[in-house]
C-alpha cells in the first residue's frame, strides 16, 4: 500500500507549474569559460595580436632577398641619329623600347635598423598578449562576481520567504484571536500589513534576482528570450509562501559552502610576481625603446645589392635583342632631413617614458589592491562570528517576542520589531558570506591563481 501511496502524495504536492517550468543549471567554472568563449572584447584582442604578429614577420622580412619580374614598354617618336666622317646618319635605337627578366633586390645592411623594428614589433605584441592574459581574469572576476550576486540574491529570497510564511502564520493566528476576542482591530491589521511588507519585499528580492540574472546572460552570451521575470531557486520553489507568484525560471547553482570550500586556498596566496596590468605597459615600453633604436640607426648609411637579368631591345643603335646582366650596389645616407629623424626619436623615447611611469602606477595600484583585499577579509571574517551570533539571538528573540505577545505581555509593534531584527541579521549574515566569496576571487583575480 506504501509504494502506491507515496507516488500519488507526490504527484498531489507537485505544483502543476512545475513540469512546464525550465530548470537552468549554472555551475561557475561553466559561467566562466561561456564568459571567455563568448566575449566580443577578447576576441578583438585577439585579432589585433594576430594583427601584430604578421606586422612583425613582415618587417623582419624587410631584409630578405626580394625577387620579382621586372618588364618595361616604352614608345619613343623621335629617334637621335649620327652621321660619321659626313656620311649616311645612324639611328641610335628603336621607336619601341622593352626590358624583361628577373631581377632580385637585398638590403644587404642597415646598421640593424630593421632588427630593432622587429624585437620592438616582438614587445609590442607581448605587451597585446599580456593585455589579453589581463582581460581573461578580468572576464573570470566579472562572471565570479555576478555569479556570487545571484546567489547573494537568492539567500536574500530564501530568508524572506521565511519571514513571509512566519508572517503569514501570525496574521492566520491573531485572526483567530480576534475572532475569539483576545486580539484588537488594530493587532490584525498590523499583521495583515506585516504580511503585506514581506510579499512586497519578497516581489522586489525576485525582480533583483532577474535583473542580475539578465545580467549573468549577457556575459556568457546567452539567449534572452528565456523568460527570467520571476527567477527562484529550484530547492525554495517547492514550498512557495502564500500568494507567491510561480517562477517562470528555476536555477541551480553552486552552494556558498562548495565555492567557499574551493577558494579558501586563496587565504595562503601569493600576489603574481608579474602582473599583467603592469607587464602590459612594461613590454609596450620596450616596444618604444626599440623603434628608437630602429630610427636611430636610419642616420647611417644604407646599401642595397640588385641584381637582373633580362631581355632588352634595342642594343644601342643596333636593332636587335640582347641578354643582359647587371649587378649593382647602392648606398644611400642621409643628409639634412629637417630633423626628422630626430623627432620620430624624441617621440618613441618620450612614449617609452611614459608607458614605465603607467606601468609604475599599475604596479603601486596593484599592491594596494592586494592590501585592501586582505583588509577587507580580516574585516569580514570578524563580522561573520558577529553575523552568526546575531542570527541566532535575533531567531530566539523574535520567538520569545511572540510567545510574550500570545500571553499579553507584548504588544504586537515589539513582535514585528523583533521579525525585522532577526530578517535583517540573516539576511546581512548572506551578505557577508558572499562578501568573503567576492573578496576571495579578487585574491584569486591578483594571485594569478583561478582555482
Amino acid at each position: 500500500m506504501k509504494t502506491v501511496f507515496f507516488p500519488i502524495l507526490l504527484l498531489l504536492t507537485t505544483p502543476s507549474w512545475a513540469a512546464e517550468t525550465p530548470v537552468l543549471e549554472l555551475r561557475m567554472e561553466q559561467v566562466q569559460a561561456e564568459t571567455l568563449s563568448s566575449s566580443p572584447r577578447l576576441r578583438a584582442l585577439k585579432k589585433e595580436a594576430e594583427a601584430l604578429d604578421r606586422s612583425r614577420q613582415s618587417r623582419l622580412s624587410s631584409s630578405s632577398p626580394k625577387l620579382s619580374l621586372d618588364g618595361n614598354w616604352k614608345y619613343v617618336s623621335e629617334i637621335a641619329s649620327i652621321s660619321p666622317g659626313g656620311g649616311a646618319p645612324i639611328q641610335l635605337g628603336d621607336n619601341v623600347n622593352y626590358s624583361v627578366g628577373p631581377a632580385l633586390n637585398w638590403l644587404i645592411w642597415d646598421f640593424r635598423s630593421t632588427r630593432h623594428g622587429w624585437i620592438g614589433a616582438g614587445h609590442a605584441l607581448e605587451s597585446k598578449q599580456e593585455e589579453i592574459r589581463l582581460t581573461e581574469k578580468q572576464l573570470k572576476l566579472q562572471s565570479r562576481m555576478v555569479y556570487f550576486q545571484i546567489l547573494m540574491e537568492m539567500e536574500r529570497l530564501r530568508s524572506l520567504s521565511d519571514a513571509l510564511k512566519l508572517a503569514n502564520t501570525q496574521h492566520s493566528d491573531i485572526e483567530l484571536r480576534h475572532k475569539a476576542g483576545t486580539a484588537g482591530r488594530m493587532d490584525l491589521l498590523s499583521a495583515h500589513q506585516e504580511v503585506l511588507t514581506r510579499q512586497r519585499q519578497f516581489r522586489q528580492a525576485q525582480a533583483d534576482l532577474a535583473v542580475t540574472v539578465r545580467e549573468l546572460f549577457f556575459l556568457t552570451g546567452r539567449r534572452t528570450d528565456t523568460d527570467a521575470s520571476f527567477p527562484m531557486e529550484e530547492s525554495l520553489a517547492r514550498s512557495l509562501p502564500p500568494g507567491a507568484e510561480p517562477p517562470t525560471l528555476l536555477l541551480k547553482l553552486d552552494s556558498i559552502d562548495s565555492l567557499m570550500k574551493a577558494l579558501s586556498i586563496q587565504w595562503r596566496a601569493a600576489p603574481d610576481p608579474a602582473p599583467p596590468q603592469v607587464r602590459v605597459h612594461s613590454e609596450m615600453a620596450r616596444s618604444h625603446e626599440s623603434a628608437a633604436r630602429s630610427l636611430s640607426s636610419d642616420r647611417w648609411p644604407k646599401f642595397h645589392l640588385s641584381a637582373k637579368t633580362s631581355l632588352d631591345y634595342p642594343n644601342g643603335p643596333k636593332l636587335e635583342t640582347i641578354h643582359q646582366n647587371t649587378v649593382g650596389i647602392m648606398a644611400s645616407l642621409p643628409l639634412i632631413d629637417g630633423r626628422r629623424i630626430r623627432s620620430d626619436i624624441e617621440v618613441q623615447e618620450a612614449q617609452s617614458r611614459a608607458a614605465e611611469e603607467r606601468g609604475t602606477l599599475g604596479e603601486r595600484e596593484f599592491r594596494k589592491a592586494w592590501d585592501q583585499t586582505h583588509d577587507r577579509l580580516a574585516g569580514l571574517s570578524a563580522q561573520k562570528r558577529i553575523d552568526l551570533q546575531s542570527v541566532e539571538e535575533t531567531a530566539e528573540l523574535a520567538r520569545l517576542t511572540y510567545e510574550s505577545y500570545q500571553m499579553g505581555r507584548s504588544n504586537f509593534i515589539e513582535v514585528q520589531n523583533a521579525n525585522l531584527r532577526a530578517l535583517e541579521a540573516r539576511v546581512q549574515s548572506a551578505r557577508t558570506d558572499v562578501q568573503i566569496l567576492m573578496q576571495l576571487a579578487t585574491l584569486a583575480h591578483y594571485s594569478g591563481k583561478d582555482e
